[in-house]
């Protein structure tokens, strides 16, 4: 959904960087490899309302953001999200959001190898998926260390493919829908619209549609958690993030417009990527196919990548924040900072593995939705901390008046959890969430019940 996941914002801090090139990196470098595949499942779920889904999920995400950027301003303000959350309600609940972020930010680039493996698979008859994730995840841990330096050139390239890629499909998908082709290219008209109407499944596929979409939108909350002033780079940060997205919506909302216009949504496959499945409708040339794989592939590659490194980035500071009374016993801060990057790799390829042996073709999938409840869990605790946090910070520092407030804080947050919590609810009707909702909640309880007996 990573951020899913990703670190946006720091192209602000490149002052040669034009606003505009920050905006489009941005709003590339948010959009994940697995958003090509996730959308799938959201608009089996929802039909053509899935529009409304990620029109919905946009307004939380804002909202969510601004809180963030306000906070950040603060005495208090912090890059890290469980700061916030700890102290609104206390360590134990900060240690939850920070396992929560690091639940999505291992979930999703396991579920990203597999969707490397699964369409290497395609090319690759008879070869176990279990062995073609552990080539890739070997293949991308070796990227790691030999081609680190164009690792930051090519992460800005495959930003602007993606969405350039999405801008194209979406223009070419709008094209069809009005009936502007003529010659072998397909034109759809409204028909996907009418024919089961623009709720299909009701407000129950609506709205449990959003835990997936969250995903999508992973990445924006880079934005939100600069803390060392307004200014970066010499931009305005709450003005860079309306940019990125107010673009961003649009351009999800858009895509969908044409996706769902194209594809019926009783065709989309709960793991298969839609887009491919449209084009064939289109009846495109069979090279656009191709290039949309090559452009998921090679963008996953340095997905996987960047939120490993933010997970060790988090695991660090975490490890100051709550156990920094039982130091890793190594030799140097090096060696300290290589063991827990190799502990998240060895995390990540074991929930590739496990994920695969357990659910097989639906080991993606599973891996998406658990990576979409990690980040719906931060939102939510986020929304609930924001007034009490700058209760406490009115109250420890009196004289204390910020620079940019959020824009109607109480209207925004009473949206902002009430969609979420709509979300968990219907999401928890159908099979797959139900289990996800278990399995993430199980988990976040362990570690919560850990830290309160520890402590």
């Amino acid at each position: 959904m990573k951020g899913h996941r990703r670190d946006p914002i720091s192209q602000v801090q490149n002052a040669s960087s034009g606003h505009g090139k920050i905006v489009l990196l941005s709003v590339g470098g948010i959009i994940g490899g697995g958003f090509f595949f996730g959308v799938g499942d959201a608009l089996r779920l929802a039909g053509p309302s899935v529009i409304l889904s990620f029109l919905l999920i946009g307004v939380v995400a804002i909202t969510i953001n601004f809180f963030l950027i306000e906070m950040s301003l603060s005495p208090y303000g912090s890059p890290y999200f469980h700061r916030y959350v700890e102290h609104a309600f206390g360590p134990a609940w900060g240690l939850t959001v920070g396992w929560a972020y690091m639940l999505g930010m291992v979930a999703g680039p396991a579920s990203e190898i597999i969707i490397i493996g699964i369409i290497v698979q395609r090319w690759l008859q008879g070869f176990s998926l279990v062995l073609i994730c552990l080539l890739i995840a070997v293949a991308i841990f070796f990227m790691r260390f030999l081609c680190e330096p164009i690792l930051s050139m090519l992460e800005a390239m495959t930003a602007f493919l993606r969405l350039f890629v999405l801008l194209g499909f979406g223009l070419v998908g709008v094209a069809s829908v009005f009936g502007l082709f003529s010659g072998t290219i397909r034109t759809v008209g409204f028909a996907n619209y009418t024919s089961h109407g623009f709720f299909p499944n009701g407000i129950c596929g609506t709205m449990s549609a959003c835990i997936g979409i969250i995903m999508a939108y992973g990445g924006t909350e880079s934005v939100g958690v600069l803390s060392d002033g307004k200014k970066q780079g010499g931009f305005n940060v709450p003005s860079i993030f309306c940019s990125i997205s107010f673009r961003l919506v649009f351009l999800y909302c858009f895509t969908m417009f044409s996706l769902a216009g194209v594809l019926p949504f009783q065709e989309a496959a709960p793991a298969s990527n839609p887009f491919a499945q449209a084009i064939d409708r289109l009846a495109l040339p069979k090279i656009v196919s191709l290039l949309f794989f090559a452009v998921i592939v090679i963008s996953m590659f340095t997905l996987v990548l960047t939120d490993i490194n933010l997970t060790v980035r988090l695991l660090n500071q975490m490890k100051l924040d709550y156990f920094s009374h039982r130091p890793l016993k190594t030799k140097n801060k090096i060696s300290r900072s290589f063991g827990v990057e190799a502990i998240t790799w060895f995390v990540v390829l074991f929930l590739a593995v496990f994920a695969v042996l357990l659910w097989q073709g639906d080991a993606y999938l599973h891996l998406f939705y658990l990576s979409g409840f990690g980040f719906t869990y931060i939102w939510m605790m986020i929304a609930l901390a924001y007034p009490k946090f700058l209760h406490k910070v009115y109250s420890d520092f009196p004289d204390f008046s910020p620079s940019w407030r959020a824009p109607f804080p109480h209207v925004f947050r009473s949206i902002a959890l009430l969609v979420l919590l709509a979300s968990i609810f219907y999401f928890s009707t159908i099979p797959l969430g139900l289990e996800t909702l278990l399995i993430g909640f199980l988990l976040l309880l362990v570690v919560y019940l850990f830290y309160r007996f520890r402590a």
